[in-house]
């Protein structure tokens, strides 16, 4: 949606038997890395083709897709994105007293429609905690904010050759995807009129 390339039709990607994955891709095409975010929009994008609540991605799909879907689509199989033995101890850890967890009514549903990150206590990556009590144990934030500052600054001065050059070939580079997607294509990714 941001890079404006239409819309999948996830149920019928699902009825053909397709492996749907979610995943937050980077910062500089989903504006931030957040899964729950990730996986809410793509339960919601599945409305945009009709009224009808059967056709729509329920909040257990969006979940699969989110958790052993994106596992198989980076080519993990099934060692990712499940609690089973022999699968890698990836966890989040919430803390279910905080506001979207009150009361808690369908862990599923609560967990795609209204958490939003504010609620993540601790995580587990391989096993090892990297977040405990709210806190990043694996890096110094601090630092990396001042070192980000300073590439920033180096980055501005080192590319302002690049800048504006980009941004004279700009306007034609944004035409680029609206003339691709006006023309003619066998899956129809945007809503409205066929």
């Amino acid at each position: 949606m941001r890079l404006g390339n239409g819309l999948p039709d996830i149920r019928r990607m699902l009825k053909h038997g397709v492996n749907v994955a979610v995943g937050s891709d980077g910062s500089a095409s989903s504006d931030n890395q957040n899964m729950y975010e990730a996986a809410r929009l793509a339960s919601y994008v599945s409305r945009v083709y009709g009224p009808d609540p059967s056709t729509w991605l329920t909040s257990q799909e969006a979940f699969s897709a989110a958790t052993r879907g994106g596992s198989r689509a980076l080519g993990f199989g099934d060692r990712l994105g499940r609690l089973a033995p022999g699968a890698k101890a990836d966890l989040v850890f919430l803390d279910l007293q905080s506001i979207n967890w009150l009361p808690m009514n369908n862990p599923v549903n609560q967990l795609l429609y209204t958490e939003d990150g504010m609620s993540v206590r601790h995580v587990m990556v391989g096993g090892r905690f990297v977040v405990v009590d709210r806190k990043l144990l694996t890096l110094d934030l601090q630092n990396l904010a001042q070192r980000v500052q300073e590439a920033r600054s180096r980055l501005d001065v080192d590319t302002a050759d690049a800048r504006a050059l980009f941004d004279k070939v700009e306007p034609i580079i944004a035409s680029y995807c609206p003339g691709l997607a006006s023309r003619p294509h066998e899956l129809h990714r945007y809503c409205g009129a066929q």
